[in-house]
């Protein structure tokens, strides 16, 4: 019996999902075609449901308010703020998991394993658009009469307003009052408040009513509520294929990123903010990989991390703090050091913003068990006798000074540029590279075939780094005999090992998101690096093959935005259609009512008719008596 009710469970899971996914079909000869462990996945595993229909449309407001010849004259708007948002993008599982964490009770979002407490101070701070003070209740109120011919369906005047009749007035621009209106209204739609049955009431018509009283209302209450309604109704569906996300998504987002990075308080983050794309990228990562792994979200495993290799110089304060950045690199620095320093780009603003806990002369990195450790960088141990040796001014003609430059270019341009100490620490530091296991140290270069006599104990710490360990190397530094001074040659070869080591480590750390110009950037170095003698035939294959991964991103990502500029046409297309639906639909029910109203009058008609008719039957059969008792009479005898 139990089995017979595990496979009928499993049977209608397997329709409800067909059906969800619109599939058309013999859905019994399709049952009968699976396999029994196909089957029995259903009995455990209810339909897939369809995808969740976030009613916040960020294209579908900027669409309709890019359709404004003239934006000027909404500068006064309170949501003036949200043209800002044109570009910004909703990521609908970042959204689902935030939602999955949100308490509808408390107004609360749990994060990192503290909560976080909603307040409208946070949205008005956020979007922008201030909590007005007038707190009258008019939502009961009936709209005004002109205002709904001018903003409703003629067969839907007392449920929602018509986009397309907001649209319109848009574009036409014929009274500035209704302009003001208009927009508030597309906001209120797509943004503010996104009503999850995707049609604004009619009763948002009473908030502006009067357009200078528009900045007096409590927008940010208002979004509040439909942001908890539009979740509960998420949370409770009509049917298993509904799947609607009603209320300011925008907000939600923004606010959980802000949290998630553990910004203050008071410099959450805001439409103003620069990077946040690259942000909910980052942050949408880490959220799936906590969620796969079934840990709770981490706000530190959640924080954008710097490339390993890159470390992040803070601007001097005082010459205090900078000669603290320069590890004690005085101005005795040679010139490639200070090369290397004037690359560096300085640190943009909206990281001071995200409250990043980053120091000059540190790195980062993921234990086994996911803790994050400091290795901090040993500035003393520089190899200041090397660095001096290869600033050495040559005496007489500035031919050698080009052709040493030549081949320091490795250390100035296109890596990490960060000072020998930090490559050094690297060989502490867990590492893996690229290439075949090797059990032994490749670090017997033969010296006698070099153009300079290994001198330093630096090298056995270099060729111990794990990018020799892994990939052998044998080169032979010809360039440097090439107009380089002798005792120079020692020191451009050790910068131009460490620049083999940073090739690997960064070939090793790119990432699906990085910019095509640092493979490109690893492809010229290594042009320098097989000049002197570097096997470097397994990185340039790898990095090949990155790149060409690189270019199929860009085409798919082109590709992927005429979808969704075509989604969200289509989107459109069906709100509209859905309007005229809903007309048709009121049309009919008008008739059906004429219908019954006129059928209930031909009933009165006809009863009247019928009691006519024998009132008249009743006064001819009189009629007929009186006449015989006339002729009776008229025939007796006197």
């Amino acid at each position: 019996m139990e089995n017979k009710n595990s496979l009928a469970n499993a049977w209608n899971n397997f329709q409800l999902e067909k059906k969800n996914e619109g599939v058309k079909g013999d859905y019994n000869k399709m049952w009968s075609d699976l396999s029994d462990a196909d089957k029995e996945k259903y009995q455990c595993v209810g339909p897939k449901r369809r995808r969740v229909n976030i009613r916040c449309s960020i294209p579908s407001f900027c669409k309709l308010v890019n359709a404004i010849p003239n934006k000027d004259m909404l500068v006064d708007s309170p949501f003036y703020s949200l043209l800002k948002l044109e570009g910004y993008e909703l990521d609908e599982t970042l959204l689902k998991g935030v939602v999955s964490v949100l308490s509808l009770s408390e107004h609360t979002l749990m994060v990192g394993g503290t909560k976080h407490s909603l307040h409208t101070s946070d949205f008005s701070y956020i979007l922008g658009i201030a909590e007005g003070d007038d707190k009258t209740t008019i939502e009961n109120k009936k709209p005004r009469d002109d205002l709904v011919s001018r903003f409703c369906a003629e067969s839907d005047k007392n449920s929602s307003v018509c986009m397309l009749k907001v649209k319109k007035i848009l574009q036409e621009q014929k009274d500035e009052a209704d302009v003001h209106r208009a927009f508030v209204l597309a906001a209120l739609k797509f943004v503010v408040c996104a009503p999850s049955r995707g049609k604004l009431h009619a009763r948002y018509l009473n908030y502006v009513e009067d357009v200078a009283g528009i900045k007096r209302k409590p927008w940010a209450t208002i979004a509040m509520r439909e942001l908890m309604n539009g979740i509960n109704t998420y949370y409770n569906p009509r049917g298993i294929t509904e799947s609607n996300l009603g209320g300011s998504m925008v907000f939600l987002q923004l606010y959980y990123l802000n949290k998630l990075m553990n910004i203050e308080p008071q410099k959450v983050l805001s439409l103003d903010e620069k990077g946040t794309q690259r942000l909910l990228k980052e942050a949408t990562q880490a959220l799936l990989k906590c969620r796969e792994e079934g840990k709770e979200v981490d706000s530190k495993a959640a924080t954008p991390k710097r490339k390993r290799s890159i470390p992040l110089k803070l601007q001097p304060n005082s010459a205090e703090t900078a000669n603290r950045q320069n590890e004690g690199v005085g101005p005795s620095a040679s010139r490639r050091t200070k090369s290397m320093e004037a690359n560096q780009e300085p640190v943009k603003e909206p990281n001071s913003k995200l409250g990043l806990n980053v120091q000059w002369g540190t790195k980062r990195h993921f234990s086994a068990k996911r803790r994050l450790k400091t290795i901090s960088v040993n500035a003393e141990f520089r190899a200041q006798d090397l660095l001096d040796a290869s600033k050495e001014k040559t005496d007489g003609s500035e031919e050698p000074r080009k052709s040493e430059d030549s081949v320091g270019r490795l250390m100035d341009t296109r890596l990490d540029d960060q000072p020998l100490a930090g490559w050094i620490e690297r060989v502490h530091s867990p590492t893996t590279v690229i290439g075949p296991v090797e059990t032994s140290i490749a670090s017997d270069m033969d010296s006698e075939n070099l153009p300079f006599v290994k001198s330093t104990p630096l090298w056995h710490t270099i060729e111990s780094m794990e990018a020799f360990v892994k990939i052998p190397q044998k080169p032979h530094f010809r360039p440097l005999l090439e107009g380089v001074k002798e005792n120079a040659r020692e020191g451009l070869a050790i910068g131009t090992m460490v620049t083999f080591s940073t090739v690997v480590d960064k070939t090793y750390c790119l990432r699906f998101d990085n910019p095509r110009k640092a493979i490109e950037d690893c492809l010229e170095t290594l042009v320098e690096l097989d000049r002197n003698g570097f096997d470097v035939k397994v990185i340039r294959d790898r990095l090949t093959r990155l790149l060409l991964f690189r270019d199929k991103q860009v085409a798919l990502e082109d590709q992927s935005k005429g979808f969704v500029e075509k989604l969200e046409e289509h989107k459109i297309q069906e709100t509209t259609i859905d309007e005229e639906v809903d007309e048709i639909d009121r049309q009919i029910r008008q008739l059906e009512e004429n219908s019954k109203r006129v059928l209930l009058k031909k009933e009165k008609l006809t009863s009247e008719i019928d009691a006519m008719k024998a009132a008249e039957e009743a006064i001819e059969k009189e009629i007929r008596e009186v006449a015989a008792k006339f002729d009776g009479l008229a025939a007796a005898c006197f």
